[in-house]
């Protein structure tokens, strides 16, 4: 008996402290076992209890006497399992071994979660005959009669989530347990160019540089041999991605980038993956060693974790305020104590094969992706005569607030494409409404079209106030990547016999921004939205100059007939007054 008094002692003083729960855990001696939920942790949690070393609670709750191991145990490959885990703790044990002498063995060890994997092998102890945790609603309880004992709790929860750590715990009147595991997370942001003014949403013009700021923290390591840290980030193809601008860092230490061959290095290390992918550019970074990094820097717990980078928004930039220039990103992490893998065997170490997509695996996890979202818009002019009809030879000058590139788009065509969004209507004009068997009459057929500009170029804005360009043959230019600010259209080219189009100024806002959508406004009445090309547009019009009579021409022949009526009744005149002056 004072043996086994002995054993239980050492066992509680090496388990008792084992609180974490990952995927596995050993529990000790209670008639009872309870773990308490985590809060906002969503994941499908089953917990399975299964006896290590069974006996019999004495009366004062913490004695546990007449010790055996659970049968169904292989202690031969137990013995085997244990001296490759620790040689110098388990040299002395075998198969015969009782388990107060492996009490003796383990008095004052500290690496319990390594034990508890040891124990976590089905070829070791069999996963057929545990018994379920109940899930009382808060809390999870095992609660059998004479059953005391040493327990190794599992947390078999839905592949791809969070697993608890491993705990030791004895079966009697014991603590409930709160599982201390980190759920990761992930937040993106767009910033200032210093960083402040954190937002979800922004405007830029084509050419701008926009900021992001990714944060995370350091999570809960406990039980890890090794731990995956993946930020994967998602631009669209309105955004160019600018690797020189990153910087990576754990609290105030600065990670670097390593350089070489992708390869296993020393601490402080992470390296980008970037790849082309339907939707824009994938950029992954990983950490290298990121636990062994944290443990030798003493980093604690909850230090932040940061990414900064910027991209410049390009000539593909999306301008409908549906859509806008979106940018996703994750994180990949650890989701498991008990795997045993070291991140260095492939030719992307730290970076973990699985999973695949948004398959879900027993080695990581994944949150949900967070959306940031860059917005810009356009204005189309229209030119035509006094009549309406489209008059060419004319050039505009944009000038407005931080112009640099600006798409200028004269012209567009459809072209028959099954890819393609758009129909034609009778009337020759196109729309991206699907025709409907009540509105079939005004379509000709159902032939989709794809909308093509027939010309277009970036021209970089003069001194970074504005740019020129002329009218196509339709009368229209686009100027495409423009963001809030005050501008003005002057004509600068004025087609022969024309007058010149008085001056428009205007003030674009965007009143309302989210990580969805976009709301933009004109000042300028105008301007009117086009909700098929999403594009304000202004009609300008040109009025023939007034014309002189021209030399020989009827007006002057008016003068000439004018002048000789008045020089014959002058001298009509003349001869009347002199006939009278003679009578007289």
């Amino acid at each position: 008996m004072k043996n086994n008094k002995r054993a239980l002692a050492m066992m509680t003083a090496a388990f008792m402290a084992i609180t974490p729960l990952a995927a596995t855990g050993m529990t000790a001696f209670a008639t009872s076992i309870t773990i308490n939920k985590v809060a906002n942790d969503e994941a499908t949690h089953n917990y399975k209890a299964f006896p290590l070393i069974t006996g019999t609670l004495a009366s004062d709750g913490t004695t546990l006497t007449a010790m055996e191991w659970n049968t169904a145990i292989n202690r031969e490959k137990l013995a085997t399992a244990l001296k490759a885990f620790d040689s110098t703790t388990f040299e002395d044990f075998t198969a015969t071994t009782t388990p107060a002498d492996f009490a003796d063995m383990i008095k004052g060890y500290t690496n319990n979660d390594g034990l508890a994997k040891v124990f976590n092998d089905d070829e070791i102890l069999p996963k057929t005959a545990g018994t379920k945790l109940t899930d009382e609603g808060d809390t999870f309880k095992f609660e059998v009669e004479n059953q005391d004992g040493w327990y190794l709790v599992i947390d078999d929860s839905t592949a791809g989530n969070i697993k608890s750590a491993n705990i030791l715990e004895v079966i009697g009147d014991s603590e409930p347990i709160t599982p201390k595991f980190s759920l990761p997370t992930l937040e993106k942001k767009i910033t200032a160019a210093d960083g402040t003014n954190p937002v979800d949403a922004n405007t830029a013009a084509i050419g701008d540089d926009v900021y992001y700021k990714l944060s995370s923290n350091v999570p809960k390591l406990t039980g890890y041999d090794h731990y995956y840290f993946i930020v994967t980030d998602t631009l669209s193809p309105g955004l160019t991605f600018n690797p020189d601008s990153m910087q990576v860092k754990i609290g105030d230490l600065i990670i670097n980038k390593d350089d070489e061959t992708i390869k296993p290095s020393e601490n402080q290390k992470y390296y980008i993956v970037t790849k082309e992918v339907d939707n824009g550019t994938q950029i992954k970074v990983v950490f290298e060693n990121f636990l062994e990094t944290v443990k030798a820097k003493n980093i604690a717990e909850n230090t932040p974790v940061t990414i900064t980078y910027n991209a410049t928004l390009n000539e593909d930039a999306e301008i409908d305020p549906a859509k806008g220039n979106p940018n996703t990103a994750n994180l990949t992490y650890s989701n498991n104590p008990n795997y045993k893998g070291d991140g260095t065997t492939s030719e992307t170490p730290d970076e973990p094969t699985p999973p695949e997509g948004d398959n879900p695996s027993d080695v990581v996890g994944k949150t949900p992706d967070d959306k940031v979202n860059t917005f810009t818009t356009a204005i189309r002019i229209k030119k035509v005569d006094e009549n309406t009809q489209p008059l060419t030879g004319a050039s505009f000058k944009l000038t407005g607030t931080d112009l640099k590139n600006v798409k200028v788009a004269s012209g567009s065509s459809f072209v028959a494409d099954t890819a393609g969004d758009y129909y034609q209507l009778k009337d020759g004009s196109y729309t991206k409404t699907a025709p409907t068997e009540a509105t079939s009459a005004k379509y000709n057929g159902t032939t989709k079209y794809k909308k093509v500009d027939t010309a277009g170029e970036f021209v970089e804005a003069a001194e970074g106030t504005s740019v020129e360009a002329t009218v196509d043959a339709q009368g229209y230019i686009t100027f495409y990547g423009l963001k809030p600010g005050n501008y003005s259209l002057e004509e600068t080219v004025v087609p022969d016999t024309y007058n010149k189009a008085p001056d428009e100024t205007f003030a674009i806002a965007a009143t309302s921004l989210s990580e969805d959508a976009a709301t933009w406004s004109i000042s300028n009445n105008k301007f009117t939205l086009n909700n098929t090309e999403k594009v304000y547009e202004v009609t300008i019009k040109n009025k023939k100059g007034n014309t002189l009579p021209s030399t020989g021409g009827i007006g002057t022949k008016l003068f000439y007939i004018f002048g000789g009526l008045l020089v014959a009744g002058s001298g009509v005149l003349l001869i009347t007054k002199k006939r009278m002056a003679k009578e007289n």
